[in-house]
C-alpha cells in the first residue's frame, strides 16, 4: 500500500488548491454572489420538487458516503478499531466541511446556470477568473483529483471484494495477495467491470447511476445490520461501541437512506442522464453477484444455502 498512500498523499495536495481556491477566494476578490441562487426544491411543487430532490442526492451519495473507504482498511492500521474511528471521524468532518463551502463558494462565483450547463468543466473557466491566466493549472489539478478519485475507488473495492471472497460470500481465488500484497486478482475484476459499464453506458452520470445502486443499497444493509445485530446478539464483540440514542439514529438513517435509494433508483431519468436502462444493468449485476454467492456455497463449498449464518 505504500505507493498507493504516496499518491494519493500527492494527488490529494493537487485536489486542496482548487478546494481552497473555490471556498476562500471568491469572498475575497468579490467574485462571490447569490444573485442566481434559486430553490429549485419548490419549483415544480408538491411531491415532484421532493423527487427530483431525492434523485440528486442519489446522485451526491458516490461521493458524500465515500468515507466510509477508511473502514473498508481498517486492517492495514496499526491499531485497527481505534484507526478506523479516528479515520472515520476525520474523514467524515472533513467531508461535511467541503460538501457545505464548497458547493456555496462554486455556485456563488460560477453562477448556477454555468454549473448547470457544464457540470464536469465548469471549474476551468471559474478558476482562469479568479486567479488569472491559470486555467491549464486547473486541468492538471482535475486530473490529478481525478486521479485519486480511480486510486482510492479501486483500492477500496479491490479490498472490498477481497474481503467478501475470504468471507465465502463470492467467488473463491478472488481472497488471493500477490508478491506485492496486494489483491491483484479482485483489482483485475474490478477493472472488467468498470471497462464493461464504460463501453456499455458511456456517460459518467450513467455509470454513477448504475453503480449507486449496489453502493447506496450496501449502505443500507449495512446501518439495518447493525440494528438488528444489536437487538439478536447484544454480546457479540464489539470493537466499535455506540450508545443506545445512536443506535436509534442508526435506524433512522437506514430508513432515510433506502427512501433515497428506491426514489433515486427509480426515477434517475429525471436528471436527463439516464434511465431505466441504467437501473436494469445494475440490477442485473447485482443479481449475479448473488448467482456468485451462491455458486460459492453450494457448488464450491459444498454446502447448503442459509439465510442466517450461525454464531461465530
Amino acid at each position: 500500500l505504500r505507493p498507493t498512500l504516496w499518491v494519493a498523499y500527492a494527488t490529494a495536495a493537487m485536489l486542496a488548491v482548487p478546494l481552497l481556491v473555490f471556498t476562500v477566494v471568491p469572498y475575497l476578490t468579490g467574485n462571490w454572489s447569490s444573485a442566481t441562487f434559486t430553490g429549485h426544491v419548490g419549483e415544480a411543487g408538491g411531491w415532484d420538487s421532493w423527487k427530483l430532490a431525492l434523485v440528486w442526492l442519489y446522485v451526491m451519495c458516490w461521493t458524500s458516503l465515500g468515507v466510509e473507504a477508511c473502514a473498508t482498511f481498517t486492517p492495514e492500521y496499526r491499531d485497527g478499531a481505534r484507526d478506523a474511528a479516528r479515520a472515520l471521524r476525520a474523514a467524515a468532518l472533513f467531508s461535511l466541511a467541503v460538501f457545505v463551502l464548497f458547493p456555496l463558494g462554486a455556485a456563488g462565483a460560477a453562477g448556477e446556470p454555468a454549473i448547470a450547463e457544464s457540470p464536469l468543466t465548469f471549474y476551468v473557466a471559474s478558476f482562469e477568473e479568479l486567479v488569472g491566466g491559470a486555467a491549464d493549472l486547473m486541468v492538471a489539478l482535475l486530473i490529478g483529483s481525478l486521479l485519486l478519485v480511480l486510486n482510492t475507488s479501486m483500492a477500496d473495492s479491490s479490498r472490498a471484494l477481497y474481503g467478501i471472497s475470504a468471507d465465502r460470500l463470492t467467488l473463491r481465488g478472488l481472497d488471493r495477495l500477490n508478491r506485492f500484497g496486494m489483491p491483484a486478482r479482485a483489482m483485475t475484476l474490478d477493472l472488467l467491470v468498470n471497462l464493461g459499464l464504460l463501453f456499455l453506458l458511456g456517460s459518467t452520470l450513467a455509470i454513477i447511476a448504475a453503480g449507486n445502486l449496489g453502493y447506496v443499497g450496501a449502505h443500507v444493509l449495512a446501518l439495518t445490520a447493525f440494528v438488528l445485530l444489536r437487538r439478536d446478539r447484544p454480546d457479540a464483540p464489539r470493537p466499535f461501541r455506540l450508545s443506545r440514542p445512536l443506535a436509534v439514529l442508526v435506524g433512522l438513517l437506514a430508513v432515510g437512506l433506502a427512501v433515497v435509494l428506491v426514489v433515486g433508483a427509480t426515477s434517475f431519468e429525471l436528471t436527463g442522464y439516464g434511465g431505466g436502462r441504467e437501473l436494469a444493468i445494475a440490477l442485473g449485476i447485482l443479481g449475479l453477484s448473488v448467482a456468485l454467492y451462491a455458486y460459492r456455497r453450494v457448488v464450491q463449498d459444498r454446502e447448503p444455502l442459509r439465510l442466517r449464518e450461525p454464531d461465530a
